[in-house]
């Protein structure tokens, strides 16, 4: 993606605030260009959690669209993408 020219940030720590509190963190693969998360999977069969797993990514920063790419040679379903804009999340 970088030789594209596009910035590319990996394993990027994202923390979690709750009332002026970091109350835990989790990691984001890829992000493109400050807007677009990358979630690399390799599994062989199509499975709900890594759809909400991006989704609550989603929610919990601001950042809009969640690109999940299966790199399995045996996955129905090589890529999926979500879409959670901010004027749909809670609590902004």
């Amino acid at each position: 993606m970088e030789s594209l020219g596009l910035s590319v940030d990996c394993d990027k720590e994202i923390k979690i605030n709750f009332r002026d509190k970091i109350v835990g963190s989790f990691v984001i693969d890829f992000v493109v260009n400050d807007s677009v998360v990358i979630k690399a999977i390799k599994d062989d069969e199509t499975c709900d959690h890594y759809e909400a797993d991006a989704k609550n990514q989603l929610r919990l920063t601001d950042f809009e669209v969640c690109l999940i790419l299966n790199f399995s040679a045996e996955s129905q379903q090589q890529h999926r993408r979500i879409v959670l804009t901010n004027d749909l999340k809670k609590n902004k």
